[in-house]
């Protein structure tokens, strides 16, 4: 089933950062079990060797994989020459660690480096059989499947490492526990991946793919080598010992931040390569992925630092207390991590390679620093000049980067700053907890619910954009998997109603005018529904005029299979052209597409009897406009399943998320389920809805006949009339999200127009009361008098929002008699609240 490039990247996230998870997660636990078995001079000795293998690890993969992940037109000879290249470079690095050893011994002054350096290096082999198998899977964005790999991996790998560690082993346990893991992933990458590389070089592909992957290598070996130099120099200038507790500082620290770095690179660069050639799009996708990420990094490392003492006290026991000094510096400067990973993923997604050297080169002599003061004043004062390094690397990072797509550091810095702001104040407030005068053990759980308690009040309170981002894309993310391909086998047979079978379970109504750049979303939404039964979505584009029916044509020739004569309807009139078609993939999803030839909604001309085949054909009615889009693609299989499975309820709508530009600004979560609730407030968001089309032709047949003409809005005298109708339900999570424009027939710029819409809602309110009334027979006085209130409340925000608050003054004296005197000195003090506060905001301006 075809997938949204919104819905792969947070799918692929989700799986990506499962699977660093389980990675670093099972390590952090085995870990602590063998941290407890072996002393810190082990640990120290394992990162000797660590130094060797990461270096010629980046030398091994020599570009080819970043290379290949760009490269959209990747041929079976790229994916073999790759391999060859990565399997003999391999070999040939391995060769001269086996024959160096001993200098390498002699250089750190332990003897048993010999042994280890070479036996730990037969992993360069090992993962070179396995690089480009694992960078198919990256390339298809399945992270799903590396998951799997790496949690037996880990799992089976720990279970060897603990068991030697038990039986008096030492450092081997922790070289074997790595080897067998490397053994182990590649295994299962040729199984699962079931490609088999052969033989068969290409010289062509070779220089294409070294030709930009060299200058990938260059800057991958400069940054290991930079990042091993930080150990090489505490382990030769200081003990092993001193490494193993500067080694397990940054061990904890990555659990995180390099667990996060990892996941942003792995699936933010072949999803931006994916949009290269639409700039706006992928500056937009980029300054999300940057403020989501920062929330995320800023609060998990500033709370990590805050907890640091208790934390490795508990976990790793006493003796480990000098890496607890050391790993709130550490967090902090690992903070940055994800952002450089961002921008410089950028650099390669335009093919700067040679500027991503270039700058590579410039941050490693800058790094330089920390080392000389490591040499000569220790590890901490390295530690706080290596942070200010770290702060001057993001800024020429982002700098170069946003020169190149117009996304300064400046705009990076304030987009980041909320989020930064609110893991300060959680991280303060967690810290002094540590001064309580009891143990460590309850100190940590106490850290652990205060810093839990902060984030979620300052989010809720603040209504944190990237917070409410986040909740969206969990949304998205816990979408249950998709039946099987095309449907057909699972299908139920059609539902009986009074009317007989229908075509469609669901018809879906889309009226646009205008969106051009939305209408690709909201059509995405569409085709990435997962159902068991076929559904039509009827897009009505209202004579556009800002290229919105080229977008909608140019979709349809992309993804809908126009070549099924058996199913395929084409139909001009002198209103409109029609086309009709099926999605090439999600065999359930159905597009009929009105193309008018007139702006309709300009002459007060109804679109309805265009459609009204296939609303009638439909059990169950959806509604989404042109610049609104669902973001969960069990939408409708979740609220079709409920209605069939409850027959006194009416209708079904769910939360929203609400965008305005590139941001998620909100979230509305409104439960207005009866009549008396909907009546003083419109909680429900339309793009949400789903309701039983039975209801609809109901009330078009009741209520029009003695509705008043001219309401401006057809959504909320449905609700209104559904509510009195049946029960209504609400899921309480954003299905969908809202897009707010600066002109709409809900939201103006012009204070007349805004208050001509409040009024109508007005009208529409008093006529579904007095309805009520009617059918039920029973004079609600107390709702009445409510309902005067909140028309009262209505057209007085719309003053507030135009600042007209002498407006806003003078309509309450002429409309005092309509409410009683409590009512109306609450609603006046109302008034003169809103005009200090707006008096003040102008001061602060």
């Amino acid at each position: 089933m075809a997938e949204s490039l919104k819905q792969k990247t947070v799918k692929g996230l989700g799986w990506s950062a499962l699977d660093n998870a389980a990675r670093y997660g099972m390590q952090f636990v085995i870990g602590i079990v063998l941290a407890r078995l072996l002393s810190p001079d082990d640990y120290g000795l394992l990162g000797l060797v660590g130094i060797v293998n990461v270096v010629c690890t980046a030398l091994v993969n020599g570009g080819f994989t970043t290379a290949l992940i760009r490269k959209k037109d990747a041929t079976e000879e790229d994916y073999n020459t790759a391999f060859i290249c990565n399997l003999l470079m391999s070999l040939l690095l391995y060769t001269v660690i086996f024959l160096c050893a001993p200098l390498i011994a002699d250089f750190f002054g332990r003897v048993e480096l010999t042994a280890l350096v070479r036996v730990s290096s037969l992993g360069l082999i090992i993962g070179a059989l396995g690089m480009v198998q694992q960078t198919r899977l990256t390339k298809r964005i399945d992270f799903k499947t590396q998951t799997k790999i790496t949690i037996a991996a880990t799992a089976l790998s720990g279970i060897i490492g603990i068991g030697m560690a038990l039986t008096g082993f030492g450092v081997w346990s922790l070289v074997a526990q790595q080897l067998t893991s490397q053994v182990v992933t590649t295994m299962l990458l040729y199984i699962y991946n079931r490609w088999i590389p052969g033989l068969r070089f290409s010289m062509e592909s070779f220089h294409d793919l070294f030709g930009f992957g060299w200058k990938m290598m260059l800057s991958g070996v400069l940054d290991s080598v930079w990042k091993e130099s930080y150990q090489m120099v505490v382990g030769k200038v200081y003990t092993p010992g001193a490494l193993g507790q500067y080694t397990r500082a940054k061990q904890f620290s990555s659990l995180f931040s390099s667990n996060l770095t990892a996941v942003i690179q792995r699936v933010t660069y072949p999803v931006l390569s994916n949009i290269q050639d639409d700039r706006q799009r992928m500056v937009s996708a980029y300054r999300r992925i940057i403020k989501v990420t920062m929330f995320v990094t800023a609060t998990g490392m500033f709370f990590l630092a805050a907890i640091s003492e208790p934390m490795l006290y508990c976990l790793i026991g006493p003796q480990w207390h000098e890496a607890s000094t050391y790993l709130p510096l550490i967090c902090l400067s690992s903070t940055l991590y994800p952002l450089h990973a961002i921008n410089l993923n950028m650099l390669q997604v335009q093919g700067r390679s040679d500027l991503f050297l270039g700058l590579e080169i410039v941050k490693k002599l800058i790094g330089l620093i920390p080392l000389a003061v490591c040499v000569f004043w220790g590890i901490m004062p390295m530690l706080y000049v290596n942070l200010a390094v770290g702060v001057v690397a993001y800024l020429l990072n982002s700098y170069y980067s946003g020169r190149l797509i117009g996304y300064s550091s400046w705009m990076q810095v304030k987009d980041i700053a909320p989020s930064c702001l609110v893991a300060a104040i959680v991280a303060v407030s967690v810290f002094f907890v540590k001064y309580l005068p009891v143990s460590y053990w309850v100190i940590l759980p106490l850290q652990i619910v205060t810093g839990a308690a902060v984030f979620m009040v300052l989010c809720q309170l603040t209504r944190n954009p990237e917070y409410i981002e986040m909740k969206t894309m969990l949304a998205v993310y816990k979408s249950p998997p998709a039946p099987p391909e095309g449907g057909n086998p699972t299908h139920k047979p059609p539902i009986r109603g009074d009317r007989g079978a229908f075509k469609w379970m669901v018809c879906t109504r889309c009226v646009t005018f205008n969106q051009a750049p939305y209408i690709e979303d909201a059509m995405n939404g569409f085709t990435m529904q997962q159902t068991t039964f076929p559904f039509v979505c009827t897009i009505i584009d209202d004579a556009s005029t800002d290229g919105e029916p080229e977008v909608i044509r140019q979709y349809l020739q992309e993804h809908f299979d126009l070549e099924d004569k058996s199913v395929v309807r084409n139909e001009e009139t002198d209103d409109y052209v029609l086309c009709f078609a099926r999605h090439k993939e999600n065999r359930n999803c159905h597009f009929v597409v009105l193309w008018l030839k007139y702006n309709h909604h300009s002459i007060h001309k109804s679109i309805m009897p265009y459609i009204a085949a296939w609303k009638e054909n439909s059990k169950y009615y959806a509604l989404c406009e042109g610049d609104d889009y669902w973001t969960s693609p069990q939408k409708l299989q979740r609220q079709v399943q409920f209605l069939e499975q409850h027959d006194d309820y009416v209708m079904s709508y769910s939360q929203a998320a609400v965008r305005s530009g590139d941001d998620i600004v909100g979230l509305r979560k409104f439960k207005t389920c009866d009549f008396e609730s909907i009546i003083c407030f419109n909680g429900i968001t339309t793009l949400t809805v789903l309701f039983r089309e039975e209801l609809r032709k109901r009330f078009g047949d009741e209520i029009r006949p003695i509705a008043p003409g001219g309401w401006l809005m057809g959504d909320y005298p449905i609700w209104l009339y559904l509510s009195l109708k049946g029960k209504i339900h609400y899921i309480a999570e954003p299905l969908g999200v809202y897009r707010l424009q600066s002109e709409s027939a809900s939201h103006s710029a012009d204070l007349q127009k805004s208050l001509d819409f409040a009024d109508n809602v007005c009208q529409v309110r008093l006529f579904f009361m007095d309805y009520a009334e009617r059918i039920t027979g029973v004079r609600n006085a107390k709702l009445r008098k409510k309902v005067a209130v909140e028309n009262m409340k209505r057209l007085l925000s719309v003053y507030y929002s135009f600042n007209d608050f002498a407006g806003a003054k003078n309509y309450l004296e002429g409309n005092r008699k309509k409410l009683s005197f409590l009512s109306f000195f609450i609603l006046k003090l109302k008034v003169i609240k809103e005009s200090y506060i707006a008096g003040w905001k102008n001061v602060y301006r």
